[in-house]
């Protein structure tokens, strides 16, 4: 694992990626990252539990089709490919998957935290020149995550460099969980970005629990040069909304997935555990 020598900022935080977890935005000029294990439910897989089915049984996910970016945890090494990773109290292994054998990726721990953030995330990275983005991956959030609506989960994000800063990325996209209600999180950057700011976007959709749901996260290019960013759940529009021109920077992104989010003293990080399976990016 190499450590990103640049910042990653969610809203108006900046960290070092590589001294703290992956950043994600949590709310209204915050960010947030993960951590939990799963609770006491009969399908959350154990810590550990993994390697029992025979990796050559079938071809791998990401064999049959070509992607700028593409992730299954099928072989001997679950981090293949991301360019960092990042347990942050999290344990980050892959186990059985019954989603797309033979593995999936596994994400879990405790929480507790109560200043700052927490949780496994990875982080992947492209710097190809693009205006239209695809990043697609299969979740499952199981029973014993606690999800908050104040503080939230964090699983996907999008960060693009900061147009004032070679060193900086901004997350410019973000889909958080919480307990009554989804958000989309949008950071605008661009041309109009002083009266855009930060957009929450509440998804129309539920996400489910203990079920595998297939998560599409869209940044599109119009004509004007404005971008339309939407969420598809199992292929089906769950919410969106706009960046303005200049939003997505030439050549230099930043993709993360896990189950960030941030603790404070009234609401700690609560307890996560989610599996991911079958990520693709793909850039035009």
């Amino acid at each position: 694992m190499s450590a990103i020598p640049s910042l990653f900022r969610a809203g108006s935080i900046a960290v070092a990626a590589g001294i703290t977890l992956l950043v994600t935005v949590l709310g209204c000029g915050e960010t947030t990252t993960d951590a939990a294990p799963p609770d006491a439910s009969s399908d959350a897989p154990e810590a550990g539990a993994r390697r029992t089915v025979d990796a050559g049984a079938s071809p791998r996910f990401c064999a049959a089709a070509s992607h700028d970016f593409c992730a299954d945890f099928d072989g001997d090494d679950p981090h293949e490919g991301w360019a960092q990773v990042s347990p942050d109290g999290d344990e980050i292994e892959a186990i059985d998957s019954d989603r797309s054998p033979p593995y999936a990726l596994f994400i879990h721990g405790p929480g507790g935290k109560t200043g700052g953030f927490e949780g496994g995330w990875l982080l992947a990275k492209l710097q190809e020149p693009t205006k239209n983005i695809r990043y697609t991956a299969d979740v499952r959030i199981d029973e014993g995550t606690e999800l908050d609506d104040e503080n939230g989960v964090t699983v996907m994000s999008v960060g693009a460099l900061d147009p004032n800063s070679d060193t900086t990325h901004i997350v410019i996209a973000a889909l958080r969980l919480g307990k009554t209600k989804n958000v989309l999180y949008l950071t605008d950057i661009g041309s109009d970005a002083g009266q855009g700011g930060m957009q929450p976007t509440t998804l129309t959709r539920p996400f489910p629990i203990d079920a595998w749901i297939h998560v599409e996260l869209t940044l599109e290019t119009r004509n004007d040069g404005t971008i339309a960013v939407s969420v598809l759940l199992d292929g089906a529009h769950a919410g969106g909304g706009t960046l303005s021109a200049g939003s997505l920077t030439v050549g230099d992104m930043n993709f993360s997935l896990g189950g960030s989010r941030r603790g404070d003293v009234d609401t700690p990080a609560g307890p996560f555990s989610g599996r991911f399976d079958n990520v693709t990016i793909d850039l035009d």
